[in-house]
């Protein structure tokens, strides 16, 4: 993923800020100790004298102080103490001086110059006197001193006689205006964490927006209000039509600037959605990841318990077919010899289960032989026979003649006969239930081989069907739809097993109310590929 460099203007360094800052605190303090020590610096107390010089000089030198303190990182009482002694020097200098002062001698402080002090002292003092709102009315107290000398200083360049004639602004001299704008500019930029300046110097699209956008903000304005000016002196625009054309190119500035953010904003919302969506898709994923693990455990936990079972059922099974088979030379009647036979027979199915279940324990050994299945399906459906029940109805389409596979002919019984015990109880108010054999290429998707020949088995139901999430899971081990106690979710997750050990696969196709077919797929088997064998998991 792309980091935000790569979209968004990098945010102001912080070293970069406080060495600004720092610069200009020096320049105000260098000027105004110049203006307070006799016969100035270099002439520059007596070339830029400000106006109420010196008063005016030693509130500048205690502003740049309180700024230096805020520099220094003691925002707190020392930068309070500066701010409370400015007030105190303006508020004297109008008391105290006013009376006593010779008007001949000594200059008034402009109403302007007293306002942009008054606002200095509430800078360095409200974040004192309020901790939490604090920060917010300096910066408040900031941006308005930094407007102020800003409006005073925007004269020049246009040459106004208004503005150097207006009673509160102009009075104000240039050199006080510009040692103003110094020190709000640099409390703004030691700030730069508060309010918009936060905004301002951050690096989400919103401020690296208005950073793009500053030099025409602040440059535009000044070149259109003088190209308006010098045409209305040269009497090409009155000052009607100077107004509107003004307010027009303001306004459009103000539009395209809006516009410019606001695409900023969206595109990150956009990179933000689809970086959610790719976060949600991860953490699906590993839960799913996660489950499947526990599935996997949880197999392996009911495999070992099979086998352990497996161990003491077989040998139980080993005394009652011994003993059953002790009874073949004994003189029965017809009806104890066909009780017999179908112990036996029962028996002989129960080994079966066993080494069914040491399959599922993957310690067993298939003994696969080639056959064809079509000769061992009804003997399957035999035994089925006896437990579907009434209101079922079998039916076969068999059509296998001499293709072969080689496959564990008790392994397949008992894989055909879980197929045919979960058809019937997808029906339980009755239906019908049809096995098929077919011989076709397989395709790729399942067994790997889009051309090779594969026996298909398959065993289709009339039952209520499944939906797209539930056939997805019904091969899982445990998972089932029965209820608690009716089964155990290990009979497809067996045939499944057993279908891939064969080098075949399981196909599903369902749908709600539309019934089931389960398929099941073997390779063709060649003779000359190698007759009968044992094959170990």
């Amino acid at each position: 993923m792309s980091s935000s460099s790569e979209f968004v203007l990098r945010s102001p360094d912080r070293g970069t800020a406080v060495l600004v800052a720092r610069l200009l605190i020096l320049a105000v303090a260098v000027f105004a100790v110049s203006v307070l020590l006799p016969g100035g610096l270099i002439g520059v107390g007596l070339t830029l004298r400000p106006d109420g010089a010196p008063t005016t000089a030693l509130c500048l030198l205690l502003g740049a102080a309180g700024a230096w303190s805020v520099l220094r990182g003691r925002d707190g009482i020392p930068a309070a103490l500066c701010g409370t002694a400015v007030l105190l020097t303006v508020l004297g200098e109008q008391i105290v001086m006013h009376r006593f002062r010779d008007p001949a001698a000594h200059a008034d402080m402009a109403l302007a110059t007293m306002a942009g002090f008054l606002l200095l002292a509430v800078s360095l003092v409200s974040p004192w006197l309020a901790r939490r709102r604090g920060q917010g009315v300096a910066v408040l107290a900031d941006v308005l001193g930094l407007c102020l000398p800003t409006l005073r200083l925007s004269g020049a360049p246009f040459a106004s006689d208004a503005l150097r004639h207006d009673p509160v602004l102009g009075a104000m001299s240039p050199s006080t205006a510009l040692c103003l704008l110094c020190l709000c500019a640099a409390l703004l930029l030691l700030r730069s964490g508060t309010g918009w300046a936060s905004a301002l110097s951050g690096r989400e699209p919103g401020g690296a927006g208005v950073r793009r956008l500053a030099p025409v903000i602040v440059l535009l304005p000044i070149l259109l209000g003088g190209l308006g000016l010098f045409a209305t002196r040269a009497g090409l625009l009155d000052t009607d039509l100077r107004l509107i054309l003004l307010t027009v190119s303001m306004t459009a500035l103000a539009a395209g600037a809006m516009l410019h953010v606001t695409a900023l904003a969206e595109a990150a919302e956009r990179r933000a959605f689809s970086l959610e969506t790719r976060l949600v898709a991860a953490e699906t994923a590993r839960d799913r990841s996660e489950m499947a693990a526990a599935r996997a455990q949880r197999t392996e936990t009911l495999g070992r318990l099979a086998l352990e079972v497996a161990h003491d059922f077989n040998n139980t099974l080993s005394v009652i077919l011994a003993n059953l088979e002790l009874m073949d030379g004994a003189a029965l009647s017809a009806s104890d010899r066909l009780h017999r036979d179908e112990a036996l027979a029962a028996t002989t199915q129960g080994a079966h289960l066993t080494r069914q279940l040491l399959t599922f324990g993957r310690e067993s050994r298939l003994r696969p032989r080639a056959v064809v299945l079509d000769d061992h399906i009804p003997e399957t459906l035999g035994m089925f026979s006896r437990l579907h029940g009434k209101g079922i109805a079998v039916g076969t389409d068999l059509a296998l003649t001499d293709s072969l596979v080689l496959v564990d002919v008790a392994g397949f019984q008992q894989a055909l006969l879980n197929l045919l015990l979960n058809a019937r109880d997808a029906m339980p108010g009755g239906g019908s239930i049809r096995v098929a054999t077919r011989v076709g290429p397989a395709p790729a998707a399942t067994c790997g081989e889009a051309l090779a020949m594969h026996v298909r088995v398959s065993v289709t139901d009339t039952g209520k069907g499944m939906d797209e999430a539930t056939l997805e899971r019904a091969t899982d081990p445990f998972f089932t739809t029965k209820e608690a106690g009716a089964g155990s979710g290990l009979g497809l997750a067996m045939v499944s097993s057993f279908c891939r050990r064969s080098n075949g696969a399981l196909t599903l196709s369902s749908a709600p109310a539309k019934g089931t077919e389960v398929a099941m797929l073997f390779p063709v088997h060649d003779l000359e590929g190698g007759e009968d064998g044992d094959r170990a998991e």
